[in-house]
């Protein structure tokens, strides 16, 4: 048997641990989502990493008018990565600013740290001509323009365009191989484990 200020007691105890419980749940729930955000920002530092010195001068300059780097303004499938990681090759570190002011201070300042950098100007960008490319749209492995495979905000049309505008997706390199035999006025071929049959045929 208990007495009421035994049951009192033991209320008081639960009400105490069920409180405690709840804190700790709340904590762990707090340093989850610390670690989940520490590892988005490490592997942000990882891919950063591989940056030549230029472009990581440019991005961390604080400069008024820089935008980023080409990479960072796209977004696309895993399918697709190697894909447009080749087509656009070095040009992914390209840096893209608001003028083409923004991007004569940029290039002094890298230069003054002992680096090189080429800037992409949205004022001074035009988009590529069109090829007339969809002739090739139902020859067999095509899966169209590579810029149908990434997304974008819309202010970077004719950046994408202009890079990635005259290039053309397919499965593989059998298919891309046939398509340059069969086309010798075609636009440049990535597939999609990131092999290239340029208009030349290199």
């Amino acid at each position: 048997e208990t007495t009421g200020a035994e049951r009192e007691l033991q209320d008081r105890l639960r009400q105490q641990l069920q409180s405690a419980q709840e804190e700790h749940a709340a904590a762990l729930g707090h340093q989850q989502s610390m670690e989940t955000a520490l590892a988005r920002l490490r592997s942000a530092m990882d891919a950063r990493s591989g940056f030549a010195e230029g472009p990581r001068i440019a991005l961390s300059s604080g400069l008024p008018g820089v935008i980023g780097a080409v990479a960072d303004l796209l977004a696309l499938e895993e399918t697709y990565r190697n894909a447009i990681a080749a087509a656009l090759g070095n040009r992914s570190e390209y840096i893209v600013v608001q003028t083409a002011e923004a991007g004569q201070r940029v290039i002094a300042h890298v230069r003054d740290a002992g680096g090189f950098v080429t800037v992409l100007p949205l004022d001074l960008i035009r988009p590529r001509p069109g090829r007339g490319d969809s002739r090739l749209q139902d020859e067999p492995g095509v899966l169209g323009p590579a810029t149908s495979v990434i997304s974008f905000d819309d202010r970077f049309t004719d950046l994408f365009s202009q890079l990635l505008g005259g290039t053309m997706l397919l499965e593989d390199l059998d298919s891309a191989v046939r398509l340059a035999r069969r086309h010798s006025e075609r636009p440049r071929l990535v597939t999609l484990a990131g092999e290239i049959v340029d208009n030349s045929g290199a």
